[in-house]
């Protein structure tokens, strides 16, 4: 069994939302002991295919998945009331756990709105954070050039 395994599929299973599988994880200790504990009938077994299905797409492109007790997962993801049992990480996690800003926006940005993000991300790389967003076009991309340009970390969720 694999505790990554069993995290995506607890989180798949429905009427377990993140703090109903806070909640398990708690209680049971590790993933696989709480997937244990409430996986029976057939949404368990399209959960554990769906997981693992999921596992492979991952591992096929390089990416792993840290569950919530991995020692990768991000530590400040665990100090929220509702933290995903479960991260998709290519690249770097470790990013995750520096001191972070999220800078979004709209996707049809005026010039002056991506040089505004940018020169953000630039001053915030320079100053040690890791910028987040959403990486869509615009204001994210704007963000995370700045960051890049500057020699700074960025993260896309």
């Amino acid at each position: 069994m694999s505790d990554a395994r069993d995290a995506l599929a607890l989180s798949l299973l429905p009427g377990i939302g993140p703090v109903r599988c806070r909640e398990l994880l708690t209680a049971h200790g590790t993933p696989t002991r709480a997937w244990l504990a409430v996986a029976s009938g057939t949404a368990a077994s399209r959960a554990l295919r769906d997981a693992e299905a999921a596992l492979a797409r991952a591992k096929h492109i390089g990416a792993r998945v840290l569950a919530a007790d991995s020692v990768d997962y991000p530590a400040p993801l665990h100090e929220l009331p509702d933290p995903p049992a479960a991260l998709f990480a290519l690249g770097d996690a470790t990013l995750l756990s520096r001191p972070s800003v999220a800078i979004v926006g709209t996707r049809s940005a005026s010039a002056y709105g991506e040089r505004i993000a940018e020169l953000l991300g630039a001053a915030l790389a320079r100053a040690g954070a890791t910028v987040v967003s959403g990486m869509a076009r615009g204001v994210d991309a704007a963000a995370h050039r700045g960051a890049l340009a500057a020699g700074g970390a960025t993260a896309a969720v």
